[in-house]
């Protein structure tokens, strides 16, 4: 495939703290899996091999996961893209790269994803004809629509503006999924009309108004219908992980949803190549002793073991609950610690964060240790 990839994870993800003060948003594990693996492992699956990941807040704890995972995603290139010392929005953020590693697009398209939504989608419209100019995924569901600030699109799907009023007559709402591809001849408008100090810019006015202005004509692509009897399924789904809230609807709908063969077990196994369901609902790590009682559905893992222990009392975990150890091994049932119930929640056990007392109730929250 003749397309470089672009995940977009650089932002701060302010309303997600105090969890992202010790942890950048797109490495919040959600059902098991941080969200810039999964972006990635989408970006494998199309059969991309070059992917440029965009990272400035806590950008080593990005750059550490990213190596990590080297072994996992074997058929892709990766690099990191700094944004130093400011962050650049998405406009600058694809100025930057394609500035950077122009080695990475002579010829080429470029797929950009976001590092920091859920979604899963087919994303092969959006890039199966090179050479039909560029697109966006745009989603028709009601619920999307009323939800956020629409995207309006002229006659054929023409990308025409954002914002809460038509910029034109006729235009057509429509929500913006964040996948979107540039085409090669595109690409290389952008790369010879480059600003001469790259500065933060939205992506509408850094990358599609020069485009639109010079006469291309990106197209929008319905990746999720208005019409379908249920808002999402277990193959076809997008969620917006701005708050506690919405992540951890997106965690429910996952874990609701993880059954053999379906699209997570997929990328759970490919996250974690020992993990295995115990039971059914509850999915566990091969390698991890427990003395926990599980309330289905439930994930359970350590990805990392022995570098770093904690302790634990008497665990309940679940429903609709994840625990992650981030870096080493999790001993469960100590009586002599308290007992801890854990549901609707991540946990995620990292060395990034300083050791806290855990609550003996853990219930809609995203807590980091």
């Amino acid at each position: 495939m003749n397309v470089t990839g672009l995940i977009l994870a650089a932002g701060f993800g302010t309303r997600l703290r105090p969890s992202t003060q010790f942890c950048p948003k797109p490495l919040i594990p959600v059902g098991g899996i941080e969200p810039l693996f999964h972006a990635l492992f989408q970006m494998q699956e199309l059969g991309i091999k070059d992917v440029v990941v965009n990272a400035h807040y806590l950008s080593d704890q990005i750059e550490r996961a990213v190596l990590r995972w080297s072994s996992l995603l074997p058929s892709l290139r990766i690099v990191i893209s700094r944004e130093e010392p400011s962050i650049l929005g998405t406009g600058g953020a694809i100025q930057k790269v394609l500035a950077d590693y122009s080695e990475l697009f002579h010829g080429r398209g470029l797929l950009v994803l976001n590092g920091d939504t859920l979604a899963a989608f087919d994303l092969r419209p959006l890039v199966q004809d090179q050479s039909h100019g560029s697109r966006f995924a745009i989603s028709l569901v009601s619920e999307h629509l009323t939800k956020y600030k629409p995207l309006w699109t002229g006659p054929e799907g023409a990308w025409v503006g954002i914002g809460p009023t038509a910029p034109e007559p006729g235009a057509q709402p429509a929500h913006f999924l964040g996948a979107h591809y540039i085409c090669g001849q595109d690409v290389t408008y952008l790369s010879e009309h480059l600003p001469e100090k790259i500065l933060e810019t939205d992506l509408f006015n850094g990358i599609y108004r020069p485009l639109v202005n010079k006469g291309s004509n990106p197209r929008a692509v319905v990746s999720m219908e208005k019409c379908s009897e249920r808002r999402y399924t277990a193959e076809t789904f997008w969620f917006d992980m701005t708050n506690t809230e919405f992540l951890l609807e997106a965690q429910r709908f996952v874990l609701e949803n993880l059954e053999q063969g379906s699209w997570w077990s997929r990328v759970l196994v490919a996250r974690h190549p020992r993990i295995r369901e115990r039971s059914p609902g509850v999915w566990i790590d091969a390698g991890t002793e427990l003395k926990c009682r599980f309330l289905r559905p439930a994930i359970f893992v350590e990805t990392i073991q022995g570098e770093l222990e904690r302790r634990f009392g008497p665990l309940e975990v679940g429903p609709n609950a994840s625990m992650i150890h981030d870096y080493g091994r999790m001993t469960t049932g100590d009586v002599s610690l308290p007992p801890i119930r854990i549901s609707n929640s991540v946990v995620l056990v990292s060395r990034e964060s300083p050791e806290t007392t855990c609550p003996s109730d853990i219930h809609d929250e995203i807590r980091v240790l």
